[in-house]
Formats: C-alpha cells, sequence, structure tokens
C-alpha cells in the first residue's frame, strides 16, 4: 500500500475544468463587448478626423472631396487600400467610404465607415455634413447595426448604448 498518495481525484479535476467553464462562459461576452466597444471607438476617431479634414477642404476648393487622397488628413494608411472614393482594409473587415451626390445643399455628403464580418456588412457608421452658410459643416453622426447575427446585434447594440448612442427609428444617434 501507497503510504503517500499524491495527485488529484477525477471529482476534483472536474470541479476545477466546470469553474473554468464558467469563468469563460462569463468572461467571454464580455471580452467580445470590449473589441467590439474599441473597434468602434477606433473607426470613430478615424471618422472624425475625416470630418475635419472634409471640412477644412471645403472652404478651400468649395466643393466636397473627390477622393480620400485629397484630404491628406485622418487617412490611415497601414493596412488599407485605396480607389477614388474608397479605402478598403486589406482582411477586407471594413471600409471607408466617401459620398458625394453632387447636389450641392442636399445634405447628402457623407464619409462612412462599414465594419464586414465573415463577409457580410455587419454595421456602419455615417458622419453627415449639410451645407450652410458658413460652408460645410458637420449634420449628424449615425450609427446603423445591420448583423443578420442575432448574438452579434446584442453585443453591437449594448456596447453602442454604452457609449451613449441614442435609439431613432432603425438605427442609433449621437449629438457629440
Amino acid at each position: 500500500m501507497l503510504k503517500n498518495k499524491k495527485g488529484f481525484t477525477l471529482v476534483e479535476l472536474m470541479v476545477v475544468v466546470l469553474i473554468m467553464a464558467i469563468l469563460a462562459a462569463i468572461a467571454l461576452p464580455q471580452y467580445r463587448s470590449t473589441v467590439e466597444r474599441t473597434r468602434i471607438i477606433t473607426h470613430i476617431g478615424t471618422l472624425k478626423a475625416l470630418q475635419d479634414a472634409v471640412i477644412q477642404y471645403y472652404p478651400q476648393k468649395n466643393e466636397f472631396p473627390k477622393t480620400l487622397r485629397q484630404l491628406h488628413v485622418g487617412v490611415p494608411e497601414k493596412d488599407w487600400e485605396y480607389s477614388e472614393l474608397q479605402a478598403r482594409k486589406k482582411d477586407n473587415s471594413g471600409y471607408i467610404q466617401l459620398h458625394d451626390t453632387n447636389n450641392a445643399g442636399a445634405g447628402n455628403e457623407r464619409i462612412t465607415f462599414y465594419s464586414n464580418n465573415s463577409g457580410k456588412e455587419d454595421w456602419k457608421i455615417d458622419f453627415d455634413f449639410v451645407i450652410n452658410s458658413t460652408g460645410l459643416a458637420p449634420a449628424g453622426k449615425f450609427f446603423e447595426i445591420t448583423s443578420g447575427d442575432s448574438g452579434r446585434i446584442k453585443t453591437l447594440t449594448k456596447t453602442v448604448e454604452s457609449m451613449g448612442w441614442v435609439k431613432t427609428g432603425n438605427r442609433y444617434a449621437i449629438n457629440k
């Protein structure tokens, strides 16, 4: 007979595994929400820089910029590919689009960031502009969730609401 038993019983190991599973079930949704929040905040920062660049560009040229490269400010460089009105992430996780309807004064000029999840448009942020007596001015910021994944919609909704965005119709708006 062994006098010095060393090791764990099967029950003790199962209890430890169960505790780890419970902790993972609690931590994983919080981690996903934090990652989404970070991505959204990063993209809002990029769009804000682009919005400021467009507002500075407009009085100089008296037109909405025709390409993202014309702005020279706030345009992400690393891991992005450019076309005329669009910058696309090389990993296809998102893209920035300038929208100009060439309809001055109609308030249809905007910058949009689209996020992709599994190749489908997942959420987008619009920064709209209006033309007033002083030139081009920011009109509003809108966040729209378009994911087909109900779990992802719940995570994004919680994230956006925790950031102060308020639901208006089928999208969220903020006045900051």
